[in-house]
């Protein structure tokens, strides 16, 4: 094990599924001293190099290198960015509602702002009249459902259980193995990892925010009813959202990683703010195996049909790497016996 130390984010490299899993358990080394009612949000990647952006962003953030504000010529403008959030999630809404599907927060106020954000300029109109970040809070919980289920939005996909986030860490890694694909040409691109924070460090709650990214950005953490959705429910999800500022509308898109935007809270004079844990994507099949064992498997988490036939496939990833195991455990016998 070894430790990799920037301002905000201090990252642990392990080299074997069985120090991954002791790591992310609970009572493992880094959150046995939690209290279990204690906030702390895990989000797992199946690329170490993978960034802390979200999905609505991540082609700007290409564009700009993925260090964001670049501020080069011809990158979109926050109204513009906005804009297609709106018509997107305005038409994920009548979607639901044509179906008769429970909508997140349903209240007038809500269908007020989404018939207009679907006619040109009234967005605008908005922020102009007093409509003072976005997005608004009263379509936090739909936006969330949203990103749940697929589509780009500017949120984060958490969730408080580290298990459920190294599943979803290895569960990619080890198809890709299994189907003989690269992982990438980068070091980082072959390490799936889990990262971590602690919201109370920066005074936050499922109630409130903070200043992140300039003044003129805010932190938010985002929950969604849980009757709506079994698929969130089973794996705790939560969500983080960088709200923007109107008086900085007309600005270049600013596609900072989350850890990056967050180097100036105070807190990080004191402490780094996130954690990143990681081990070789070779790993990523036992590392399936092993959560099984705790029953963090595709049918617990993912509960109903879906859930029963990716258990399956899944099955045959962790078979891969049981028999791999044993097959390791009986080679290094038989070399132990020949010394």
């Amino acid at each position: 094990m070894k430790e990799e130390l920037s301002r905000a984010l201090m990252t642990i490299v392990l080299d074997t599924a069985e120090e991954f899993v002791d790591a992310i358990l609970p009572t493992g080394p880094y959150f046995r001293m939690f209290a279990p009612s204690e906030w702390l949000l895990f989000r797992g990647v199946s690329r170490e190099s993978y960034k802390l952006i979200p999905s609505a962003l991540r082609s700007l953030a290409a564009a700009q290198g993925s260090g964001g504000n670049a501020g080069i010529p011809g990158t979109d403008h926050w109204k513009e960015v906005i804009r297609r959030e709106a018509r997107s999630i305005s038409q994920f809404f009548r979607n639901l509602d044509a179906g008769g599907l429970p909508v997140p927060g349903d209240c007038n106020a809500i269908r007020n702002y989404l018939h207009e954000y679907s006619q040109d300029g009234l967005l605008e109109r908005d922020f102009e009249e007093g409509l003072i970040e976005w997005p608004p809070t009263e379509l936090l919980p739909l936006m969330g459902v949203a990103q749940h289920h697929g589509l780009p939005t500017r949120m984060l996909d958490w969730t408080r259980s580290a298990m459920v986030a190294g599943y979803f860490a290895a569960f990619s890694a080890a198809q890709r193995n299994k189907l003989g694909q690269p992982h990438g040409d980068r070091e980082s691109d072959n390490r799936f990892s889990v990262w971590w924070f602690s919201p109370p460090t920066l005074g936050l709650d499922s109630r409130s925010s903070t200043h992140g990214g300039g003044s003129f950005r805010r932190l938010r953490i985002v929950t969604t009813p849980a009757a709506l959705n079994p698929n969130l429910q089973a794996q705790n999800g939560v969500f983080t959202v960088l709200t923007q500022r109107r008086e900085h509308l007309d600005g270049v898109v600013d596609a900072t990683p989350l850890h990056i935007a967050l180097e100036d809270h105070p807190t990080c004079r004191q402490i780094r703010l996130f954690t990143r844990i990681s081990a070789p994507s070779t790993e990523a099949g036992k590392v399936l195996w092993l959560l099984a064992k705790h029953d963090i498997r595709a049918r617990s988490i993912f509960p109903g049909l879906d859930g029963a036939a990716r258990d399956v496939i899944e099955s045959s990833l962790r078979k891969d790497a049981y028999i791999e195991g044993v097959l390791r455990q009986i080679a290094d016998s038989k070399d132990s016996r020949s010394q």
